[in-house]
């Protein structure tokens, strides 16, 4: 018989259970930490992946071209639209800015300028301000960390008025050139024939050519008003070259070619070419009319409004409309190689369109010239405008127009040479162009004694062709911008008319000495500081009535001109001013002679009636 010895198995039992239980837990843990490790690595390195993604996206599309500042660091310039960020928003505000050039998003912190973007939000902007790092979390979020300032995009670029200081304006009214220019017959290659006349109008001195409307018009021919317009982006076949263009049109690509070898015509002779923009309204056939009717102004009932001619009133409240006429422009610009426009009844379309046309269109040309026919609103129209701009721009203190009409001086001048006015009421137009209101400083006016528009020709007004030359003399020699009409260099007298074909009597010239003498008026401006870009003194005669007396002068160049513009001849004396002294001997630029010296800051003169001087003074 064994004996076994009493042992106490309970403690140890439990032990065991104890540590399995352990081991049981140890290995849920290990299991479940495991788990996690498999499935949270990826997770955790697919973040990373997309947070490094994320770094480099924002590094690229902030990346922009720095500018040197001046403690030599950099600063970035971006152009875009600032748009709400519909994603990503990681930082605060969650404004982006959408740079336009190729869509690409710059996302924007204003935290150091305490700037609301909402208030730019959709507006374009410029942006500028210092690229930094930001890091967070230790990893680098956004590498290019734009901390800007946020200013509205800057006026269109303050480009100057083109320089007119030696332009000479010449207008070729097309009607009048359904004639073969040497013989005076009959020929309907208008474009051609009035190419014909353009190597002497190089020669005379003429800069630009003011062409009249030049798209098609009522029946197609010569005849008929050339300010109601059916296709702003045609040309009319009675000027393209067709022997009946009724029948005959010829093709738009025809018609439009003759109008560009006319133009490309002008340019060899190193001339430019200005458009008539009659932009104001319409023939009722305009093929705007069917297409875009919203493209004008209507009565309450629905009809079309029509101006005083019977046209359709285009509305500029559309702003479909602008894009479509600035379009137009440039094309013609791009296609033919036209160098401006000149507006006709400015006022009749608001300013904000001709700002906006005269600056997109220096955008492409900076040489491009606006002219502004116009009789009222002269100050707004010939100074500089500030407001809402084309697509959004902000103009500020830019101009419409280079020049405007001075229809004030040409009427003076008119009356003056039938006698209705005396001599010295052509300096108050001069110095208040408008209604007695005074121009505005840097304003540039056209200076003439005829146009399209005044029946009778100068050349029939009391003072005839030597009264008409007279005063084409004061144009040129005055500041502004000298206007001649196609004719006036041979004396012609045919009315313009638009209900009859009229001809200019180019081989049978009436006063063929008038382009002599224009031409040497013209050289003298060309060269003469004091006459292309001088500053001008009106100065005190004895016969007020019939005689003006101005000196131009710059720097050292000093010229006085003094014209009787009376049917009377003239002996009597001019005196100087202060700062337009008369002293020493003068000199008379026209003819070479001397001419007496002044004494006592007074020059004594004797001019026959209708004639002039253009003195060289000490």
């Amino acid at each position: 018989m064994v004996l076994l010895r009493k042992t106490n198995i309970a403690p140890r039992g439990r032990k065991l259970a104890y540590d399995m239980r352990q081991e049981r837990a140890f290995r849920k843990r290990l299991f479940w930490r495991r788990g996690l490790t498999s499935v949270l690595a990826p997770v955790a390195l697919f973040l990373v992946l997309i947070l490094g993604v994320v770094a480099i996206n924002f590094g690229l599309n902030s990346s922009t071209s720095p500018e040197p500042r001046a403690d030599g660091g950099t600063n970035v310039v971006v152009t875009g639209t600032v748009q709400r960020s519909p994603w990503l928003r990681l930082r605060k505000p969650d404004y982006r800015l959408v740079k336009t050039d190729n869509g690409k998003d710059y996302y924007l912190t204003t935290t150091s300028t305490g700037i609301n973007l909402r208030t730019y939000e959709g507006k374009k902007v410029v942006v500028t301000g210092t690229e930094t790092t930001t890091a967070k979390w230790g990893l680098t979020l956004f590498v290019k960390d734009i901390k800007v300032f946020v200013a509205p995009p800057p006026p269109y670029p303050a480009q100057k008025k083109v320089d007119t200081s030696k332009t000479v304006m010449y207008q070729v009214w097309l009607n009048y050139y359904a004639q073969n220019v040497s013989e005076d017959q009959p020929s309907m290659v208008v474009f051609e024939n009035a190419a014909r006349r353009l190597p002497d109008l190089a020669k005379m001195g003429v800069t630009t050519i003011q062409l009249s409307p030049v798209h098609p018009f009522l029946s197609g021919t010569t005849i008929g008003s050339p300010y109601g317009s059916r296709d702003y982006y045609d040309v009319n076949p009675g000027y393209a070259g067709f022997t009946n263009p009724q029948t005959d049109p010829g093709t738009k690509s025809e018609r439009i070619a003759a109008f560009k070898k006319y133009v490309e015509a002008a340019h060899g002779q190193g001339m430019k070419v200005i458009m008539d923009c009659v932009y104001h309204s319409t023939d009722a056939r305009n093929v705007l009319v069917a297409a875009y009717p919203e493209y004008y102004k209507h009565n309450a009932d629905g009809r079309f409004v029509q101006n005083q001619y019977g046209f359709y009133v285009l509305d500029y409240a559309q702003s479909e409309l602008v894009d479509y006429m600035i379009s137009m422009v440039k094309y013609w610009k791009q296609t033919v190689g036209v160098d401006g426009c000149r507006a006709d009844v400015a006022t009749m379309v608001p300013l904000a369109f001709w700002a906006a046309l005269n600056n997109e269109m220096k955008k492409i040309d900076p040489g491009w010239l606006m002219i502004a026919e116009t009789t009222a609103n002269l100050v707004s129209y010939s100074g500089p405008y500030s407001g809402p701009g084309y697509k959004g721009e902000t103009y500020d203190k830019i101009y419409g127009f280079d020049g405007i009409y001075g229809v004030t001086y040409m009427l003076a001048s008119r009356a003056i040479l039938n006698g209705s006015r005396m001599a010295d009421v052509l300096e108050t137009a001069w110095e208040f162009p408008q209604n007695g209101t005074a121009a505005v400083p840097g304003g540039i006016f056209y200076r003439s004694v005829d146009n399209h528009d005044q029946r009778p020709r100068a050349t029939l007004l009391a003072g005839g062709n030597a009264g008409m030359v007279a005063s084409v003399a004061v144009n040129l020699t005055l500041d502004g911008i000298p206007f001649i009409f196609n004719g006036q260099e041979i004396g012609d007298v045919a009315p313009t008319s638009i209900a009859v074909q009229r001809f200019i009597s180019w081989s049978h010239p009436l006063a063929p000495q008038n382009g002599e003498a224009f031409e040497k008026l013209i050289s003298l401006r060309r060269n003469r500081p004091a006459l292309n870009s001088g500053t001008t003194v009106w100065l005190d005669n004895s016969n007020p009535a019939g005689v003006v007396s101005y000196v131009r002068q710059s720097g050292s160049d000093r010229v006085l001109v003094v014209a009787n513009l009376s049917g009377t001849d003239w002996s009597g004396t001019v005196s100087g001013t202060t700062g337009a002294s008369l002293s020493g001997q003068g000199k008379d630029l026209i003819s070479g002679l001397s001419v007496s010296s002044a004494v006592n800051n007074v020059m004594t003169l004797s001019l026959p009636a209708y004639s002039y001087v253009v003195i060289q003074i000490q």
